[in-house]
């Protein structure tokens, strides 16, 4: 930055002193010219008035006819100019007298054998024109924007490449940098940038490498636990031997398979969300079916559960840009999770509207879009919204919900409900990949959570 502020300053001082340097000898040029104008006058002036003095009538008549005829001469009485009493003096000591007003200048030049005053008109001198007066001030500084904007060009170039990067990296391209040279006045900034880059990109790759690793090196020893739970269990079962303690042994093998078989499903979840965004990033976006998918998934997950899922499905077919596996996970999650809290009913909606009216109206609950009306327009949204009437969302708690391995209160304080926290995590970055919007909140309809997914529709 010190490099920066000292080369700005550099830069304007020269653009100021030499646009300053180069108007001043433009207007002393102007200036010079003008003088020499008004002495030519004055010389012949005085010419004039010694040939009358001398009484030569004919020399004069030519002075005036070949060098005074773009003035304008005339004799007059002393007492007929109107001046101050201190000009009268100068006249009467024979002094040539030099008057300017805004439209010429005027010399005096008396006459000693007659007593009368001569008087030439010039016209005004272009230093007096106050146009050319702005146009050297519009000039000096149109030249002060162009050394300035001399100096600005490659801070420019460089700051859209600095933000190209960045908006690059930002969308997952961890391996772009800035390319630096010692001589810019960004040098700081860049070589700061590609560091942090650096380090996130490690950190990533990190994270990446450290949980596939930790999942995928938890498979093995859990699988032979698990193969040697089942050998103990077959054995216990065959044996004839009636020990007065197998009861309590059966009750040990029960708790051991539950927390093994919770071991292994953590560890699933941690590969899943592992893998996801090496997944998303690598896979395009295509035409899918909403309403088609959202029903593939409400008919797998009604066959073991008891909870009235109401689907409305007003709205038709409906074609979003997405990833058919990865909208399925999605849906899936999120009617998982209103299964697991709700305690009776389920309702699921689907609609669309104009993207220009698509906005959640003053006074209305988050994820409630019922107010619009089904649109034909070429920009539309379609939203997903689904209600339960379970205990829903704290408020304080919707910005951290979304987080990996974070649990809602009810969640946190029930045993009975298993979860790690990873579901909504995993269908935020789905949303996100898919250039949707994730909306959480209470459902005025079941008055608990609603869940709301708004997705640009297929063109």
């Amino acid at each position: 930055m010190r490099r920066l502020s000292t080369s700005l300053l550099v830069a304007v001082l020269i653009s100021v002193i030499g646009a300053g340097w180069l108007m001043d000898r433009l207007f002393v040029h102007l200036e010079t010219t003008d003088r020499d104008a008004v002495n030519v006058a004055m010389g012949l002036g005085e010419m004039l008035v010694e040939l009358i003095d001398l009484g030569d009538p004919s020399h004069a008549t030519a002075l005036y006819t070949n060098d005074l005829s773009d003035y304008n001469v005339s004799l007059m009485d002393i007492e007929d100019i109107g001046l101050p009493e201190s000009l009268y003096s100068a006249l009467k000591k024979n002094e040539p007298l030099v008057l300017e007003s805004s439209e010429n200048l005027a010399l005096y030049f008396k006459l000693e054998q007659t007593g009368k005053v001569l008087q030439i008109r010039v016209p005004a001198v272009s230093s007096g024109d106050t146009r050319l007066r702005l146009l050297l001030t519009l000039s000096f500084y149109l030249l002060l924007a162009a050394l300035l904007l001399i100096w600005l060009y490659p801070l420019i170039r460089r700051l859209r490449r600095l933000a190209a990067v960045s908006k690059r990296f930002g969308e997952g391209d961890l391996t772009q940098r800035v390319p630096t040279s010692r001589n810019s006045s960004l040098h700081d900034i860049e070589s700061e940038f590609n560091r942090m880059a650096q380090r996130l990109q490690g950190l990533v790759e990190d994270n990446k490498m450290l949980s596939g690793a930790v999942s995928h090196d938890l498979k093995t020893p859990l699988a032979r636990l698990r193969f040697g739970i089942d050998a103990l269990e077959e054995r216990l079962s065959a044996t004839t031997v009636i020990n007065q303690h197998s009861d309590q042994v059966n009750d040990y093998l029960d708790r051991i398979n539950h927390d093994l078989a919770s071991m292994e499903q953590l560890v699933e979840v941690l590969l899943e969300f592992a893998r996801l965004d090496q997944q998303l990033s690598e896979l395009p976006l295509a035409p899918v079916s909403l309403l088609s998918v959202v029903t593939d998934c409400v008919d797998s997950l009604t066959v073991n559960s008891d909870r009235q899922i109401d689907v409305d499905e007003s709205i038709g077919e409906t074609c979003i840009m997405a990833d058919e596996r990865y909208a399925s996970m999605l849906v899936s999650n999120l009617i998982q999770n209103a299964v697991k809290f709700s305690r009776e009913r389920i309702c699921i909606k689907l609609g669309a509207g104009d993207k220009s009216k698509l906005k959640k109206a003053e006074g209305h609950q988050a994820g409630d879009f019922s107010m619009l009306e089904p649109s034909n327009g070429a920009s539309r949204q379609v939203f997903l919204t689904i209600d339960d009437d379970g205990p829903g969302f704290e408020v304080d708690s919707l910005d951290r919900v979304t987080k990996p391995f974070e649990k809602g209160s009810a969640l946190r304080d029930s045993r009975s409900r298993a979860g790690y926290g990873l579901g909504l995590a995993i269908v935020a970055r789905i949303v996100q990949w898919f250039g949707a919007r994730l909306q959480l909140g209470k459902s005025r309809t079941l008055g608990g959570a609603s869940v709301s997914v708004v997705f640009d529709a297929c063109d």
